[in-house]
């Protein structure tokens, strides 16, 4: 058996960190068991029995997981470039396959760090695969060791203030060059993937890859960086070609990058500067759909974009584009507010979209001025109310905690949610974040920590308004204020297909409902009767 070039590790399972237990509050269960509308269907059939409902479930996910886009995506690259690999798309999920693939003496084990974003939670993989296989090189790349390279340059400039360096430095790569890791070599690149296919031929050849651009390893007791340079842009827009890869990764969801940054520069965001803006052509875009195939007669596709569209311009080609291919297409995006008004909203529609990830923020005005959102709650409310009329799903990101949000500014958030239509075909979804402290975002910076006041890292925070056990509280005032036809978000519960929007609907106004009584929001009443009639929902389909 030829031997493998790399085991890539992709990510692992999400946990929802930090506020995790604030949000589990808003979210009825049962049994500690988050009640989505998958697992209800489960119970009731099930008799009401929590272990066989979540035995069932369980068999169903370990069926169809969805997976993130850069596992697949370094396997095809390199494989096209005469490299083998293995992949371990969940690390959880797939140890003792992991086992099995370093018992084998693979060449080398990367891992992704796209969906890791402390270096800690790195080590701890790492960890696992030098306990099993110590000869084998490990190398890491991706977006958090590209921030990890950007903080160092912060810290260079002065630019990260001394109250909080030790907690970067230890949740960073390169900021402490003395300091010893489990990794053996660190791909530091906004990319990665072009120097990444070259040490990998080095090791496999034994060529020196000492002097590689874009690289840091560790020896003699400290981490060598290289010279940093910008990667060949020329695979960029390579599509993938989903028909190579076996039944059980294609008949879920599918992942589509279509481009790379974003030209906004919203002041918590960490990301925003970290990467040139690059756009596919949409033709190159559609070929890569083409190799999707058909599931239920229609491709599902998740645009992972952190910003689909940048104008309403690029939206309406992209959605003419496709219309016109004829792509039998099903997809998601995350989409700017103010890119949606009724004309693009039927487009959108018309191309297959069926449900938008809005980054809303905020329902007050000051705030989202403060944000650098470049958007208003008229424009928010517009696009809602338009996805609504042509039946497009919502999930609206909110943040609370920002320097300068208070009880007014939290009203007003409570206020435009309460003024989301819910007598349409859409059905909306709302996502509380705690706002994060994290040095590569601009309210970070010395001057906005000092204009504002603002103390701590990560979730433990103060500024002038407010501190982030205060924001924790203003995430259950807004939750718990909010109208109970819309649902606050459930992991995993999207495209619910085998219920009508009327059914779903139901589901999520009894479920709050229930929520409330138990958490004594509402006033006390028997929950008997709703169950009956949530039993009813779904033992009716």
């Amino acid at each position: 058996m030829e031997r493998l070039d790399a085991v890539l590790i992709a990510t692992d399972l999400y946990r929802e960190v930090p506020g995790m237990g604030i949000r589990d509050r808003i979210r009825l269960s049962i049994d500690d068991q988050a009640a989505t509308m998958e697992f209800l269907k489960e119970y009731f059939r099930a008799g009401k029995n929590t272990q066989k409902a979540l035995q069932r479930l369980q068999e169903k996910r370990r069926q169809r997981v969805p997976l993130p886009l850069n596992g697949p995506y370094l396997h095809q690259y390199l494989g096209r470039r005469g490299l083998k690999t293995a992949l371990i798309p969940f690390f959880s999920l797939q140890k003792d396959r992991l086992l099995a693939l370093l018992r084998e003496r693979p060449r080398a084990v990367v891992i992704s760090t796209t969906f890791f974003p402390l270096a800690p939670q790195i080590e701890a993989v790492a960890a696992f695969v030098k306990r099993n296989a110590p000869e084998v090189p490990i190398i890491a790349g991706g977006i958090q060791v590209w921030k990890s390279y950007r903080t160092k340059e912060l810290f260079e400039k002065g630019a990260v203030t001394e109250d909080i360096r030790d907690a970067v430095v230890r949740d960073h790569y390169l900021l402490d060059l003395s300091r010893p890791s489990l990794l053996d070599f660190l791909i530091v690149s906004d990319q990665g993937e072009y120097t990444l296919s070259l040490l990998l031929r080095a090791i496999k050849d034994g060529g020196d890859y000492r002097r590689m651009d874009n690289l840091a390893y560790f020896a003699d007791g400290g981490w060598h960086l290289n010279p940093v340079r910008s990667e060949p842009e020329d695979f960029l827009f390579e599509p993938m070609d989903w028909s190579q890869f076996p039944s059980e990764v294609t008949r879920e969801e599918i992942p589509v990058h279509a481009g790379t940054g974003c030209p906004f520069r919203c002041a918590f965001c960490d990301f925003c500067r970290l990467r040139n803006v690059r756009s596919r052509p949409v033709g190159s875009i559609v070929e890569e759909i083409r190799s999707i195939p058909l599931v239920d007669g229609a491709r599902q596709v998740f645009f992972t974009d952190d910003n689909l569209f940048f104008s309403i311009k690029q939206l309406k080609e992209f959605c003419k584009t496709v219309i016109e291919a004829d792509l039998s297409l099903r997809w998601r995006g995350f989409l700017r507010v103010d890119t949606v008004d009724e004309e693009t909203a039927e487009l959108l529609h018309r191309s297959g979209c069926w449900e938008c990830l809005l980054g809303v923020e905020s329902g007050d005005e000051e705030m989202l001025r403060r944000m650098n959102k470049k958007t208003t709650p008229e424009e928010i409310l517009r696009a809602v109310s338009s996805l609504n009329q042509v039946g497009i799903n919502t999930q609206s990101t909110f943040l609370v905690g920002f320097p300068g949000e208070t009880d007014r500014s939290i009203q007003n958030t409570i206020g435009l949610l309460n003024a989301y239509p819910t007598d349409g075909p859409g059905i909306h979804v709302y996502y509380p974040f705690f706002f994060l402290v994290t040095p590569l975002a601009s309210v970070a910076s010395p001057e906005a920590r000092a204009k504002y006041h603002l103390r701590g890292y990560l979730d433990d925070w103060s500024h002038y308004t407010m501190n982030s056990k205060e924001a924790e509280q203003d995430v259950l005032r807004i939750c718990d204020s909010v109208k109970m036809e819309l649902s606050p978000v459930y992991h995993g519960e999207r495209g619910v297909s085998w219920l009508s929007p009327g059914q779903q609907k139901r589901v999520i106004y009894l479920r709050n409902r229930i929520n409330r009584i138990r958490r004594g929001i509402l006033d006390d009443e028997p929950e008997a009767p709703l169950w009956r009639d949530l039993e009813e929902v779904f033992m009716s389909v």
